[in-house]
């Protein structure tokens, strides 16, 4: 009976010998069906977002902005003199590796603006951008016969060649060229007098407003002396042209900009920027400080000053900014490295935050491949070159036209003169002989 059971147990164990290595036979070919195995979902993509805040010569305000997928959402509430309260916002997108195109929106009640930028990498080391927009703007315009808010639009079409250098302190040189045109405007006449002890004058005033027409083409150059130091700087030249009623008017003037921005220590950062053109000066100084966490406090103020008796006008910003973290997108010359390079952390000429830091550490200065911004970002902004209002004054050249004036020393006693309208009341039973045109309650009176 031993024997019995020991054969028993030997036919046991050879059996599940022979079902394991069946089993691991199995086991071992199953990867090589690969519509079985379980799908590899990767990594989750991150989405991040920050608020940044910006001073430009446009406007004062803060931008929220978003990266979602590449995108970059911008929300800027701003505030000038001459327009008051408005509220601009941007969305800018990469279509593919080396394309993206942003669209700028500005709405108010006296100002309004579309601008859509598509921006392309040509090669790792050039870009190409083309912007085309409309800005409307509702002005005070100061004729002889009084003030008339009238709204005035102006075209806008710029081009934009870029060529990254990456040398240790020059990073990048770039030519743009531009035109924008405001068109002339024709009000009605409106009438108005002049009235002394001695005379009366009763006047047309044509009322025209002269649009401007300004070309320009300008160099850049993009210098990084220290890693928290960063300057640009840009001279051209611009052809303005009026278009008066008796002909147009035409001038050339060279054009600069310059901009500095220095990252001072404890956080702070100190930004500054001048534009020279030929019917307007800007000008801009801000102070910021940046938080652990990301935060962001700012305080910005910028002024325009019109050329030829244009228009001035002051802004003011006070900003808070949220860094939500993660880096903004691009195409040639997109490195997750220099994202964390404050050295290329820094603002273009009108003010807009360029990769801006939540930090003030100091870095090396910019490697050889690295785009100061990306090209997503460079399509979120309005180009800095282009004029930051409508180009347009009263045109002097209309002149007025005298209907009625009356040598007050001459009158009878007893006589007045209805001021608006220039209408003569003599006494009943004066001579009224050498003034034309006398009527009696409604009829000729002779």
């Amino acid at each position: 009976m031993n024997t019995t059971i020991l054969r028993a147990l030997s036919s046991t164990r050879l059996t599940g010998a022979l079902l394991f290595a069946l089993l691991s036979l199995v086991i071992a070919q199953s990867p090589a069906d690969e519509a079985n195995a379980l799908p590899d979902l990767g990594t989750p993509a991150a989405t991040t977002g920050s608020v940044q805040p910006s001073i430009n010569a446009q406007g004062a305000g803060f931008n929220y902005r978003d990266n979602i997928d590449g995108k970059l959402i911008s929300i800027n509430p701003q505030y000038n003199q001459q327009n008051g309260v408005a509220v601009g916002g941007s969305l800018a997108s990469p279509l593919s590796k080396n394309m993206a195109v942003g669209i700028l929106l500005t709405a108010g009640s006296d100002k309004n603006e579309w601008l859509l930028n598509t921006g392309f990498d040509l090669t790792s080391n050039q870009r190409f951008i083309f912007s085309l927009g409309q800005l409307r703007q509702k002005l005070d315009f100061n004729f002889i016969s009084g003030s008339q808010k009238t709204s005035v639009r102006q075209d806008n079409i710029a081009g934009s060649y870029q060529y990254f250098l990456g040398k240790d302190w020059l990073n990048a040189a770039g030519v743009n060229a531009y035109l924008s045109n405001t068109g002339s405007v024709n009000l009605s006449d409106k009438t108005y007098f002049t009235d002394t002890t001695s005379l009366y004058e009763l006047w047309s005033d044509p009322r025209r407003i002269a649009g401007g027409r300004v070309t320009g083409a300008q160099g850049r150059l993009v210098f990084t002396p220290t890693s928290k130091t960063t300057i640009k700087v840009g001279l051209g030249a611009e052809r303005l042209t009026y278009d008066y009623l008796t002909g147009n008017e035409s001038t050339t003037r060279a054009t600069g900009s310059a901009e500095l921005v220095q990252r001072l220590d404890n956080n702070f950062s100190f930004r500054a920027s001048a534009n020279a053109a030929s019917s307007q000066n800007r000008y801009a100084l801000g102070l910021g400080r940046s938080f652990k966490d990301g935060a962001q406090l700012g305080i910005d103020v910028a002024t325009i000053q019109g050329r030829d008796n244009t228009f001035n006008d002051n802004q003011l910003l006070l900003s808070y900014t949220q860094s939500l973290g993660g880096n903004n997108p691009g195409g040639f010359g997109s490195n997750p490295t220099r994202m964390n390079n404050t050295a290329l952390n820094h603002l273009d000429a009108s003010g807009a935050p360029m990769n801006q830091a939540t930090a003030n550490t100091a870095t090396t200065n910019p490697a050889a491949n690295t785009w100061a911004s990306s090209l997503v970002e460079q399509v979120s902004r309005r180009p800095s070159f282009l004029p930051a209002q409508v180009i347009a004054k009263v045109d002097t050249t209309a002149t007025p036209t005298r209907f009625i004036a009356i040598d007050k020393t001459t009158l009878p006693t007893g006589s007045s003169i209805a001021t608006a309208t220039g209408i003569l009341t003599v006494p009943i039973g004066t001579a009224v002989s050498g003034i034309a045109g006398v009527t009696l309650n409604g009829s000729n009176f002779t």
